[in-house]
Parts: C-alpha cells; structure tokens; sequence
C-alpha cells in the first residue's frame, strides 16, 4: 500500500493543438521544473546550465504521461504521509497560483510501478514505464471528478491518519482545511479536506493579484476561457481561495515583514510598507472598519516611531500624521 498524490492538468489539449511543438517543449520543461521543485522541496543546486531543484534526498516518485502527474511513496509509513504532503501541497500552489492549473487527489491504495527499456541495434526502442493499481484508479476518478483547480484529499487517505492514532483536524491542520469541494454536474459532498491554495492570510491586495494570478493561469498558452466550463472552474476555485482572505489591512504575511523590518532597524521600509497599505485602504469605496481600527493602532504606535532614526524620523511622522487625519476623515 502507499500515499498517492494524482494530478491532471486543466486546457492541456488546447494548450498542445494551440502552439507549436518549439512552444510545447519550452512550457512542458517548466512543467518538468515544477515537478522537479516539489520534489526538492524549493532546495537548489549548482549545475553546469544554471540552478536545478535538488533532487538528491527526496523519496518520493514521480511520473508524468501526456496531461497527468502522478507521486507516489514507496510505502505507507508514518513518514511517508509527511513527504507525499509537502510534495503534492506544494505542487498544487505552484500549479493553481502560478503556473499551469491542475486538479488532483491525495489516496492511499494499492499501486506498482514497472520500468523497463529495451533499445536495438536499429534504433527501435521498447520501453515500458508504466504504473497501475486500484489505488491510482481511485486517484484518478477523485481527480478527473472535481469542477476546479484544487486538490482533494480522499476519504481513504485519512481513514489511514485514524488508523495510525491521528486526529485528521490536527495533523492536517497546515495542510489542508475542510470545504465543499466542487464536483461536475453540480454534485455537492460533505466536506472533505482539500490541500491549501495558499499557506497565509491574504489582504485585500494579495487576493486581487493571486486571483488575477489564477484567472491568467487559466488562459495562458492560448488556452479559451470564455467556455460556460472553464468559467465554473475559475469561479470554483477564487471562490475557494477567498476563504483565505483576511479582513484586515495586513495579512500573517504581512506582519512577518514588518517585523524582519523592525528587527533589522529598517525603519523607512518599516513605515513605506504600512503607508502603501494605507493607501491602498484609502482608495476602496467602503473600507471594512475593522481594516482601519487595525491600520490606525499600527501607525499610531508611539512606541516605534520613538525609536526612529533622527534624521528621518520627523519627515515619516509627518507622513503617517497627513494619512491619519485623511483616513480618519472618511470615516466621520
């Protein structure tokens, strides 16, 4: 038995009838990077031609055929459910938020793989490199099932945390979270666990640029996107992602970079960085009063700007002073 994380690409028949082969080769070895990144984990190595994925500790499988990716472990071991996770959630962000949309599904079932290359004296080549099983048919029909780009984690998959003694809600927690997944023919489950699109809250300006981000992904390579299909798909899956949007001015994201700003005594990009923010607050027709309560404790926070360097410390509290009376101005 073993973890199976099964991946279809979504437009990847129009992509091939669309382009020529040069074109093809070039998107398909991003693809292969891709590939090559979750199962590096972001590690990279010299090479002779640049930077690659470091590929020399991983142990998780990988194999792709025409429009599908599949992962595997060689085993079910309590191990190999971290490894098959940090594979296939990373792979799914990449794909769906920045790169080539995919649908899949994480399984645990039965599955082999069987590799083998004969090549002659005439350049006639047979080769067999192919993997099959009751456990990639589960995978396959999970996946080739769901109306988006997103990844669902099977019923089976977690059957085994409980077996192992695992509470599903707690050890998934940073990877997954539950929702209605969105299924073809308008088919509506209970909720089931579905790997994380992205592993942060998103401000109002990180939702806008990933959904515009996805919205692309969706069209690039001259894929058609105007299909009642397509639209559902995109539609499934920004309605999904914005279960991760924050109602305040600054994402979890966010604060990580104030405070490496603030640690480092970067003060100017300290307070830069919030003046954007409240700018952008500024500009919406009916900023959430919740934004501005946070926005306005963030800059009126004496004991920062006390600490600012001299020479530029009155120019920035000149600054924030302006953005306070006009933000506060809307609102009275």
């Amino acid at each position: 038995m073993k973890f199976i994380a099964y991946f279809d690409y979504l437009g990847f028949k129009q992509f091939i009838e669309n382009n020529d082969l040069d074109y093809q080769k070039r998107i398909m070895g991003n693809n292969f990077r891709d590939m090559e990144s979750a199962l590096g984990q972001g590690k990279l190595v010299e090479a002779s031609h640049g930077v690659i994925a470091d590929l020399s500790n991983h142990k998780v499988n990988c194999i792709n055929f025409s429009d599908t990716v599949v992962f595997w472990t060689n085993d079910d071991s309590e191990q190999s459910i971290i490894e098959i996770l940090d594979v296939a959630s990373k792979f799914n962000r990449q794909g769906t938020t920045l790169f080539f949309p995919a649908r899949g599904a994480l399984v645990h079932g039965e599955m082999e793989y069987i590799d083998f290359k004969n090549e002659n004296s005439f350049g006639g080549l047979y080769n067999i490199n192919s993997v099959f099983g009751k456990g990639l048919v589960t995978a396959h029909q999970k996946a080739e099932s769901q109306q988006w780009s997103g990844t669902v984690i099977d019923s089976s998959f977690v059957n085994k945390l409980v077996e192992m003694g695992h509470n599903p809600d707690s050890f998934l927690l940073t990877y997954a979270k539950k929702y209605i997944v969105p299924y073809k023919n308008g088919v509506k489950l209970e909720q089931e666990f579905a790997l994380n699109l992205v592993s942060y809250k998103l401000n109002p300006v990180a939702f806008d640029n990933t959904s515009k981000g996805i919205i692309r992904n969706f069209g690039n390579h001259d894929k058609d996107t105007t299909h009642p299909d397509v639209q559902e798909k995109i539609n499934n899956t920004i309605t999904f992602l914005e279960t991760y949007k924050s109602k305040t001015a600054f994402s979890d994201f966010d604060y990580k970079i104030l405070i490496e700003h603030f640690q480092k005594n970067e003060f100017n990009q300290f307070y830069l960085f919030i003046i954007k923010r409240a700018l952008y607050v500024k500009k919406q027709p009916e900023p959430d009063e919740t934004t501005i309560e946070e926005l306005m404790k963030v800059l009126d926070d004496k004991a920062i700007v006390s600490s600012l360097n001299p020479q530029t410390k009155d120019e920035i509290i000149s600054a924030i002073d302006v953005l306070y009376e006009a933000l506060i101005s809307r609102y009275e």
